[in-house]
């Protein structure tokens, strides 16, 4: 297993290809930084230095080689790395520059024993949203709770709540849970902007001010929550085939059509009222593409075809070409220049890939590459780094982190990674994607409480006893159901 972390993820060339681990701390996959030439320079001699004061030395020919001649021998923890350039005697001549870095540990193949079957741990999770007074609130009132401040962001909470009804009502014997999703979906069909609105049938993305007052406005609209809506109404058409909740989703991707830029993306924010653009950053169309595709395959719609194709353009001409994975979330500040790469966006792309290799040969390729970036920056298979706002220590692993800006394990980031390795096992055959996969969802089953069910947003001791995202639960729960049926398929 050793072998597979030899192999660098994109690594930049001066001039030709960016290097995008400029804000990165640790490195699981072999590195390579962007260090200048030395004026006089025949060579560079790479020094790695560990806290111990041992040290791992090889040269190159350029300063920005990877480390693959000692990446093995380099152990876990803080390295100081230091390039000096040599002239043709081999004396130094300058210093091409330097990095401290975390050397993360790989994938050992170990695993915890599961504490309960897979379909098992998601039923139990599913019973506890269920039986949540902020849910069963739905049935007698069909309005958000205000006790449960997380409803400030209603396409993602409220649409979190139809998609976890809809599927528990098909995984359980509980009529009224389909009711639940009903109601909600009604909700927030009903605040939507209304016909003529420069966004109309988009849903908010904030409520009120009770979470939003750190980085976002209420007058705004995020542009990757309405799909995050409307994919819930598909979600639920599924479960009850109602075509009101299948227009409601078309009525989503129709405005997307209308408002999609020349380059193929859309603003990431928006001003709700008058239309206009709210930021500079475009946004990563991951889960738009994904409306559209599920409109395309699943109900015939074909006019969704163009957007599709266009905005998947536009994550070649971007992220697949520089490797910008830029994390976009309606709770943190926005960010420029791979200041907060993220891995959700990432994936998303890697299963689009491997879903449409019959288009290209390389796509496969392309997405094994995308995971190992997600494995490399996010995943944290034992011993993660000291140097934390929360305390490492305390982190139950393996585990996966969730953006730069909130490097901090969350149980949805781990979901994630699941789906993502069922994805690629299911395209490749390779049974290491399994192995993780299977790791991960051991430990879902272990930091499940024990008592309730509920399954924790944030993997630290400190915080298992927190309420949390309920959609961060419903993604860990769906996920846990389709990974043991996959698992039943091959058998």
């Amino acid at each position: 297993m050793k072998e597979e972390y030899l192999t660098p993820i994109r690594p930049g060339i001066p001039g030709k290809s960016p290097f995008w681990n400029g804000h990165a701390f640790r490195f699981m996959y072999v590195p390579s930084f962007g260090l200048s030439e030395v004026k006089g320079a025949e060579s560079y001699r790479f020094v790695c230095k560990t806290e111990e004061g041992d040290e791992y030395a090889f040269t190159s020919h350029e300063p920005w080689a990877p480390l693959t001649p000692v990446w093995e021998q380099i152990p876990v923890g803080n390295i100081s790395l230091t390039v000096e350039g040599l002239d043709a005697a081999g004396d130094a001549v300058g210093t091409a520059g330097s990095r401290t870095f975390y050397r993360a540990a790989g994938f050992s193949g170990s695993s915890r024993a599961p504490a309960c079957g897979y379909a098992e741990s998601a039923r139990r999770a599913l019973d506890y949203l269920y039986s949540r007074p902020h849910y069963q609130r739905w049935l007698t009132q069909g309005d958000p709770d205000p006790a449960y401040e997380l409803y400030c962001y209603p396409s993602k909470i409220v649409g979190a709540v139809i998609r976890s009804m809809a599927i528990y009502s098909e995984v359980c014997e509980k009529p009224d849970a389909l009711d639940i999703a009903v109601r909600a979906a009604e909700y927030l069909i009903g605040i939507s902007e209304p016909a003529g609105a420069p966004f109309e049938f988009f849903p908010p993305t904030y409520a009120d001010d009770r979470e939003t007052d750190r980085y976002m406005d209420k007058g705004q609209i995020m542009m990757i929550y309405p799909a995050e809506a409307a994919a819930a109404y598909l979600r639920l058409h599924e479960a009850r085939p109602e075509n009101r909740f299948l227009e409601a989703a078309e009525r989503i991707a129709d405005t997307y059509v209308m408002h999609q830029l020349p380059s193929g993306s859309w603003p990431l924010k928006t001003m709700t009222a008058t239309g206009e653009r709210a930021s500079d950053n475009e946004c990563m169309p991951t889960g738009i593409i994904s409306l559209f595709e599920k409109l395309i395959t699943g109900h015939g719609r074909s006019r969704f075809a163009q957007s599709r194709d266009a905005a998947f353009q536009w994550m070649c001409d971007n992220p697949l070409r520089d490797f910008h994975w830029e994390g976009q979330f309606e709770d943190s500040p926005l960010s420029k220049d791979y200041s907060n790469l993220a891995k959700g966006h990432a994936t998303a792309v890697a299963c689009y890939l491997l879903d449409h290799t019959g288009d290209d040969a390389g796509y496969a390729d392309l997405a094994e590459e995308i995971l190992r970036f997600a494995e490399d920056q996010f995943v944290v298979w034992e011993r993660p780094a000291p140097d934390h706002t929360c305390d490492p220590p305390s982190w139950i692993t393996p585990c996966s982190l969730e953006q730069y800006k909130c490097y901090i394990p969350i149980g949805a980031s781990t979901a994630i990674m699941i789906s993502a390795w069922v994805k690629a096992h299911s395209v490749t055959g390779k049974d290491i994607y399994i192995e993780k996969a299977r790791a991960m969802a051991d430990t879902v089953t272990v930091v499940q409480d024990t008592e309730t069910g509920r399954y924790p947003t944030y993997w630290y001791t400190e915080a298992l006893g927190k309420e949390g995202w309920i959609n961060c639960a419903t993604y860990v729960a769906s996920t846990m159901l389709e990974f043991d049926e996959y698992l039943l398929g091959l058998e």
